[in-house]
């Protein structure tokens, strides 16, 4: 058996072959999972009758999982790529995470496949799996690894935004006043801490506040949490024309930050002031328009806490309400992109994928985003609507599991790649100017 090389959960690959000259009989016999790049397993999956294999697509990368002649073949043919066999009593796993306090964690009994973009595809016996079992939260989840599907679909070709001048459409896009959402994510991240049961936490939801009541919108609190420890939730509704038939379109981002000194300084200028601001930059972008659909615009605490603002939120509202729920856009982390080119992440469950392939195709006729769609849900505010079966889109930044600022005093505004929100903010406009039927209003 060839030597292998071992690395903690978060690196690429786990027990990778160095150069697979030889492959022992008893070893191929067995299952094996194999990590290769998307288009080389695609190619595999077409020569391979659908009894020998079955794959799993993680954005440029793909898990396929077969035996015999065929596991051999491939791991001879790509000696690069991380590969495994199955010992006695392991399933195949995936790991979905947004808590970077498991980043380079080692679990023991655990044999990481891949890791990619927060899902790691991990072997575990049931005693390792059980094992896994305590890290288990609103931001972490652990599930058979499906079969024969993409979790994360591979990156598209970034957009052009070449769209027609007369577009309605674009027009409205063109309007985000990107000095204004920045002066915001300023005044956000300059509290020095939002959190939850924090000071600073109040005074941001009195500045949201304040912020949507200039714009004349009708606003009010919600407040949740127990008597000891207080907290609230921002309202501010435009109402439609038409919203009897249109409907009603939620914009949603968390107002709270954390860190490993949460209570004094966790400015999260990324997360999230930057999808704080960027709901308050929408609703700036919608003065003096409206559209056939109420819009609401929401911001949440107690999202670190384990999503106790949307759940809050959700829970108030009425089976009516609910039923009248078009279209929510969550915004989470949307100021991080260390590699070109500008990307997200389109995050929605798999009955609501249509809303996030018609995102897809939004963000290539009005940004340069690269995008991913995921219907794998977890971790943010949009996770309580879709329990609902309310059509709900999280945008999020595509790169956040490499973000080194992520949960850490250091998410600071010089640290947001502003180009990258400016770009989410206008898939986020041309959703709203869409679902909204905005574009249908005369102009002031």
């Amino acid at each position: 058996m060839n030597p292998r090389k071992t690395v903690y959960l978060g690196g690429a690959l786990v027990a990778a072959f160095l150069g697979c000259a030889a492959v022992d009989a008893t070893e191929i016999e067995s299952r094996w999972a194999i990590g290769l790049p998307t288009e080389t397993a695609k190619s595999v999956i077409r020569k391979t009758d659908d009894s020998q294999i079955a794959w799993t697509t993680i954005g440029a990368n793909t898990v396929v999982i077969c035996r015999g002649r065929l596991a051999e073949n491939l791991v001879r043919r790509h000696p690069e790529a991380s590969a495994m066999p199955f010992r006695p009593g392991e399933e195949a796993w995936l790991l979905s995470t947004k808590d970077p306090a498991l980043r380079g964690r080692v679990f023991p009994g655990v044999r990481t496949v891949l890791s990619r973009q927060g899902y790691h595809v991990i072997l575990a016996g049931e005693t390792a799996r059980m094992g896994l079992s305590r890290w288990l939260s609103e931001f972490t989840r652990l599930d058979p690894l499906p079969e024969d599907t993409e979790v994360l679909t591979p990156p598209s070709r970034p957009g052009r935004t070449k769209p027609a001048p007369e577009d309605p459409v674009a027009a409205f896009v063109n309007g985000l006043d990107r000095d204004a959402f920045a002066a915001d994510l300023k005044t956000l991240a300059d509290l020095q801490t939002r959190y939850t049961y924090a000071a600073g936490g109040a005074k941001a939801l009195d500045f949201c506040e304040s912020a949507l009541r200039n714009m004349g919108l009708t606003v009010r609190r919600q407040a949740f949490g127990s008597a000891g420890a207080p907290s609230g939730n921002i309202e501010a509704i435009q109402p439609g024309f038409d919203p009897a038939n249109a409907g009603e379109v939620v914009i949603i981002g968390h107002l709270d930050s954390t860190s490993p000194k949460a209570s004094t300084l966790a400015p999260g200028a990324d997360d999230n002031g930057s999808g704080a601001a960027g709901v308050l930059a929408l609703a700036r972008l919608m003065q003096g328009r409206k559209g056939r659909a109420t819009v609401r615009y929401v911001v949440v605490m107690g999202e670190e806490q384990g999503l106790l603002g949307s759940k809050a939120y959700v829970a108030a509202l009425s089976p009516a309400e609910i039923a009248g729920l078009r279209a929510v856009i969550n915004m989470d982390m949307i100021g991080f992109d260390a590699k070109a080119p500008l990307s997200a992440v389109l995050e929605t469950a798999a009955f609501n994928r249509q809303m996030a392939e018609r995102m897809a195709e939004l963000a290539a006729a009005y940004t340069t985003l690269s995008t991913q769609i995921s219907t794998n849900p977890w971790g943010s505010d949009h996770v309580p609507f879709l329990k609902k079966q309310v059509p709900t889109v999280l945008t999020i930044e595509s790169e956040y599991d490499d973000n080194p600022t992520y949960h850490q005093v250091t998410d600071t505004l010089d640290r947001v790649n502003l180009d990258l929100a400016h770009q989410i903010l206008r898939l986020n406009a041309a959703m709203l100017a869409e679902s909204a039927s905005v574009e249908r209003m005369p102009r002031p």
